[in-house]
């Protein structure tokens, strides 16, 4: 059994697990990953709904997606359109379900849409947004899901069609449904880290353990809601130690000696 905490940026994960799962496509039985010849032969079925994320994360957003995108494409940056939200100061929390609801339903996706993600396919970290995406659709009661291989690097670079400025959404009324099989709260992962019975995965990129070690280094502080088991077991390991409130008391000893030497290589 395997169950993925609700913590700050671990949501991907859920949908990279589901493309392990991948079935032959078809608007009817939805793969999770589907190539640029499949979405070619099917951009103009009336189900399907391209929808294109690039954001800041990639260096595109809304212009580089009106300079050219698949025809028909529906645009929502995934960084600032709200699939993720901040909430009791924890960032990258699921939206509510209106939240959701209005969101979804305002791109013209409802519970029989097929939709097929968009990423830019210029990094590892706009695929991350991809899967983020596909599993809230998912969470939410989207059955039928997909990612584009590839992205639209990969639609260009095969050669195919591309179009400028904006493509309108036509709204639709969209209920939530909460799959909980896809959601894990943070108190049963607690209970899992006590009892034992299913394996833990943090999946917070590298960057995001990096940054905590220089908020440590410069101020001496751990954000709290960012302290996951993963980034704490890593922490310890670096400095040899066995206990999280070890590594807080010798944080104060080595603090002004990794500023200085941080400061020494920044400069």
């Amino acid at each position: 059994m395997l169950i993925v905490a609700r913590t700050s940026r671990l949501f991907s994960l859920m949908a990279v697990l589901a493309l392990a799962l991948a079935l032959p496509a078809s608007a009817e039985n939805a793969a999770p990953l589907v190539s640029t010849g499949w979405l070619k032969q099917h951009l103009k079925d009336p189900d399907v709904l391209v929808l294109d994320i690039r954001s800041a994360i990639d260096s595109g957003g809304v212009e580089a997606y009106q300079q050219a995108h698949i025809p028909g494409a529906i645009h929502s940056d995934y960084d600032k359109a709200g699939w993720r939200v901040t909430r009791g100061g924890v960032p990258f929390m699921l939206p509510t379900l209106p939240e959701l609801e209005k969101l979804i339903g305002e791109l013209g996706i409802d519970e029989d849409t097929h939709v097929v993600v968009v990423p830019a396919g210029v990094h590892y970290t706009d695929f991350g947004a991809a899967a983020r995406t596909y599993w809230t659709l998912k969470v939410t009661g989207v059955a039928k899901v997909s990612i584009l291989d590839g992205g639209v690097a990969a639609w260009s670079r095969d050669g195919n069609a591309t179009e400028s400025g904006p493509s309108k959404p036509s709204p639709k009324i969209f209920t939530a449904s909460l799959n909980k099989a896809l959601l894990t709260e943070a108190n049963e992962v607690q209970k899992i880290e006590q009892t034992g019975g299913a394996t833990l995965i943090d999946a917070a990129a590298l960057e995001h353990a990096l940054t905590q070690v220089l908020r440590i280094a410069l101020d001496g502080t751990l954000e709290p809601a960012e302290a996951t088991p993963g980034l704490k077991a890593l922490l310890m390991n670096a400095a040899g130690v066995d206990d999280f409130a070890k590594l807080e008391t010798r944080l104060t000893t080595v603090q002004a000696a990794t500023r200085d030497s941080l400061n020494r290589i920044l400069s």
